[in-house]
């Protein structure tokens, strides 16, 4: 079989050899999707199909060439269909797919036919877990709040079967973590700024899963990833700290202390504060660990971080009139800070 009989895609009319691949003969060619479909639907060479999509990828990144796309609902059934049987090409589409939604191609998604938008949402959740780029595309289609208005039910309920199947070990690789953990941290962000009967359920969708994700062993770099969105969220609606002290959550962040990473020592240190702060009742837990806390603030105000200096003083302002001040530490602690200059007028005028 001819492994460049996707050439006519090509002007092959002045030079027959295979051309750059970035090269067209007409890059919006409104009857592109017809020949797509078409080679989609005949058999090809493994070569062939790699060529034929490297240029259906070329089409995707221009705007009005994803719209003829989105707009056709049998274009749409028929890659999807085929992206469902060719595991072998699905790394390569689910890129094309991201591609075609950068370029806001998702501000379109409303105005589609709930067939279109149903199977496209419908590929995305279903192959999330394999290729979790596709949350991107879930990114670029929740900035628009209107889509989510519409469709808040059914967009919730699928995003939270895909967090059951994600924060399962079993299912998630731990090459792929990283990308889930941003995913899933970026989406909440989005879904927590609209109403406030969305901000709820996000709430729910935090507490079941996302606190989860830090049982798991995660890289360092995602758990700081989920401690700042957890802080992002805390400082925008304290009312999020009840939910702090569920599930063994008090023990994970005082576990997260002792870490080698200061960045997670002090973001776990800094939750803890503004929980105790907002929600009085975490003491039952956390007054006796205050020995063991101030050991690790004293620690960290010893060194030799400035920024990390003035973001644990903050933390100690909050904790001073608390069980903190009993601890023997204490003294030292706000020497440190005085000697540095990170205990004053700006942080606080006297202890």
């Amino acid at each position: 079989m001819n492994t460049n009989q996707f050439l006519y895609f090509r002007d092959i009319k002045n030079d027959v050899k295979p051309q750059h691949e970035d090269t067209f003969s007409a890059p919006a060619d409104a009857l592109f999707f017809q020949k797509f479909v078409k080679h989609l639907l005949t058999p090809h060479t493994d070569a062939c199909m790699a060529e034929c999509f490297t240029q259906f990828d070329a089409h995707c990144r221009l705007p009005l060439q994803a719209q003829r796309f989105l707009a056709d609902p049998e274009t749409i059934s028929v890659f999807k269909t085929y992206f469902e049987k060719n595991v072998r090409f699905q790394p390569v589409l689910a890129t094309c797919l991201v591609h075609l939604f950068e370029n806001k191609s998702a501000c379109l998604f409303q105005k589609l036919e709930s067939q279109v938008t149903d199977d496209i949402l419908g590929l995305i959740f279903d192959n999330l877990i394999q290729h979790p780029k596709l949350i991107l595309i879930l990114e670029q289609i929740w900035e628009n709040k209107k889509l989510i208005d519409l469709n808040e039910s059914n967009y919730l309920i699928k995003f939270e079967e895909y967090l059951y199947k994600a924060q399962s070990k079993e299912e998630v690789r731990q090459q792929q973590l990283r990308d889930h953990v941003g995913g899933v941290c970026s989406c909440l962000s989005i879904l927590t700024q609209l109403s406030l009967q969305q901000q709820a359920k996000c709430l729910q969708l935090m507490q079941k899963y996302v606190f989860k994700i830090l049982l798991l062993h995660v890289p360092n770099e995602e758990l700081i990833q989920v401690l700042q969105f957890i802080q992002i969220q805390v400082l925008s609606d304290p009312k999020i700290c009840c939910y702090l002290v569920q599930d063994n959550f008090c023990e994970t962040l005082m576990k997260f202390t002792d870490s080698f990473n200061t960045e997670i020592q002090i973001l776990s240190i800094n939750l803890i504060s503004l929980t105790i702060q907002h929600y009085p009742e975490s003491l039952s837990f956390y007054k006796a660990q205050m020995d063991k806390l101030a050991s690790t603030i004293l620690y960290i105000v010893s060194g030799e971080d400035d920024l990390a200096l003035s973001r644990i003083a903050m933390d100690v302002q909050r904790l001073k009139d608390g069980p903190l001040r009993a601890t023997l530490q204490f003294d030292e602690i706000i020497k440190v800070l005085i000697q540095k200059q990170a205990w004053g007028e700006g942080v606080d005028g006297e202890y």
